[in-house]
């Protein structure tokens, strides 16, 4: 009986970025003046999921800051220790 091993997260992101890299080069090097490639392909899809790829990544930076400072402060034994130190 074999036991199969997980990929961590690491390999998995590595082995994404190595994918994109190589479907990068073939489709420059498949048809390298094509004109379909380069508007329908690099313009319209791959853009499309590109800027919602960053849309999401910023809608999930506010959220995530905002919970980590509630978390923060609500950990705290002495709440005193929030005020700025006087003078």
């Amino acid at each position: 009986m074999s036991k199969q091993r997980k990929l961590g997260l690491t390999s998995k992101i590595l082995i994404g970025m190595g994918l994109g890299i190589i479907f990068g080069l073939m489709l420059r090097n498949m048809l390298p003046d094509s004109q379909f490639i380069q508007e329908y392909i690099t313009d319209g899809f791959l853009h499309v999921i590109g800027t919602i790829f960053i849309s999401s990544l910023k809608m999930l930076v506010v959220p995530l800051v905002f919970i980590s400072l509630v978390c923060g402060t609500s950990s705290l034994s002495d709440p005193s220790k929030l005020e700025p130190p006087r003078r």
